[in-house]
């Protein structure tokens, strides 16, 4: 879908737009599209809209249009758009936000993120304890090793995650 495409589909959500300046902080309002950030973005060919654009529409107040695309998802967080703008509006920032407001409300939550939150939940690590293989593939894991087990997450950790998350109780 292209820009134009949600532009003439949506109502201006001036709540969210109000809300997103107040956040923000830096004024996006600076931002002139000269699109220099979209020319340095690394995940250009997985953008759907380019980080200039997604500027744009916040400035508009298409904030729904944008917390519910998988656009915010695919940035790679390489700053290269902070670091081009002239104008010192990063549209990298911009786009941390509209994540956390998505996760925060709900209306998106992509399934590595989930996973990945799952075994923070679990281990408090982003990934599972790996078992690794030597040249002569003698597997070892970290018992076999002789290493110490890595300590859990304590329950006040994973109380404020869960609740920042919305996940609750016994999700």
């Amino acid at each position: 879908m292209s820009l134009t495409d949600l532009m003439s589909s949506s109502k201006a959500v001036k709540d969210l737009k109000i809300k997103i300046k107040r956040l923000a902080e830096k004024n996006f309002d600076y931002c002139f599209i000269c699109g220099k950030c979209t020319g340095g973005c690394t995940s250009i060919s997985y953008f759907r809209l380019e980080p200039h654009k997604v500027v744009n529409m916040a400035k508009l107040g298409l904030v729904n249009e944008l917390l519910t695309s998988d656009v915010l998802w695919v940035c790679t967080q390489c700053h290269k758009c902070a670091e081009r703008c002239p104008q010192k509006v990063s549209p990298y920032d911009l786009i941390m936000l509209l994540r956390r407001e998505a996760f925060k409300s709900g209306l998106k939550r992509p399934t590595p993120i989930l996973l990945g939150v799952r075994n923070i939940l679990k281990n408090g690590f982003i990934l599972d304890e790996q078992t690794v293989f030597s040249r002569d593939l003698d597997e070892f894991n970290r018992e076999t090793l002789s290493l110490p087990g890595i300590p859990k997450p304590s329950e006040k950790f994973l109380k404020k995650l869960s609740d920042f998350l919305g996940l609750g109780e016994g999700k």
